[in-house]
């Protein structure tokens, strides 16, 4: 039993594949559909938990009701879905239930994993890289900006984070389909797969310092730039940034936040970078005796 976002979708599937609708945020429409198949196929054997939506923006400013039915459909439409399936597989002894993953349904999924194992039920959890779809464009038109957005300044990363998974070294449907597929038949299934591009890059940042994983993506998807510095010193005098400079002794050298302080100030106050160094190795009175001499100059 597998889901899709778009009855259109399945318009490719091949003519001797029967197809059935559903609604995952309506539990009526999914008992229907699961009963239909349970009495036209007799059982179900894998449940292919798929279906879902994008939701593109700042958590802060996000509708709120986009949000809701994001996590309805996304999360609470795939326990709707599973708990209506399982019975079955549990009655059996067998069975397995896909999961494409989202951050709240990989935990869904290690629980389910160990609750249904003693039914000989099994959880298989995908995280699929950059896979080619039109999600990516449907995320991009969804996104609105608020007018008065504090995240004007990375509005462009926004949209670019929304198709980020559609490129020209996408993984193809079919390849990921086939992938997912091949593992599902094993005789014992893994409980995590990562496939399709970039997948491994997400897969292994889980398992990094908190901290790295937040610089990381935060410069990959331009997050660091939300409220950044250079924006709040435009306004800024070249004498007021100067002035700064002087006064930086209160700051912990080393530290990422004073590197990316410095620099910003150097900038601001005209002053080669070079200058800016001695303040970061702790040398306040040569890069204090160069800063003046640069504003001199």
């Amino acid at each position: 039993m597998g889901q899709g976002r778009t009855m259109s979708k399945f318009q490719f599937i091949d003519a001797d594949v029967e197809q059935v609708q559903l609604d995952v945020s309506d539990c009526s429409s999914i008992q229907s559909a699961v009963t239909q198949i349970e009495e036209t196929a007799g059982k179900i054997d894998i449940l292919v938990n798929n279906a879902g939506q994008g939701c593109v923006g700042p958590l802060a400013e996000v509708d709120f009701d986009k949000a809701r039915q994001t996590f309805d459909i996304n999360v609470l439409g795939l326990l709707a879905v599973t708990q209506a399936v399982t019975p079955g597989m549990m009655s059996r002894r067998n069975g397995l239930v896909y999961c494409a993953t989202k951050a709240c349904v990989t935990s869904m999924s290690d629980v389910l994993r160990m609750e249904l194992e003693g039914f000989g039920v099994r959880v298989m959890c995908v995280y699929p890289g950059a896979i080619k779809s039109s999600i990516g464009e449907a995320n991009a038109k969804a996104f609105i900006a608020r007018p008065d957005s504090r995240y004007a300044n990375v509005g462009q990363h926004i949209l670019a984070r929304a198709t980020w998974s559609q490129c020209p070294q996408s993984t193809p449907t079919s390849t990921l389909a086939e992938e997912i597929v091949r593992n599902a038949l094993k005789k014992s299934p893994p409980a995590n797969l990562s496939a399709g591009y970039r997948s491994s890059s997400a897969w292994w940042s889980y398992y990094l310092p908190y901290w790295i994983r937040d610089r990381l993506w935060a410069t990959q998807f331009g997050i660091a730039e939300v409220a950044a510095l250079r924006a709040v010193l435009a306004n800024w005098k070249v004498e007021d940034a100067r002035e700064a400079l002087h006064m930086l002794d209160f700051l912990r050298p080393g530290c990422f936040r004073y590197c990316r302080f410095v620099f910003a100030l150097a900038d601001t106050a005209r002053i080669p970078r070079y200058v800016s160094r001695y303040f970061l190795s702790g040398d306040y009175a040569k890069g204090d005796l160069l800063c003046r001499h640069a504003a001199v100059a």
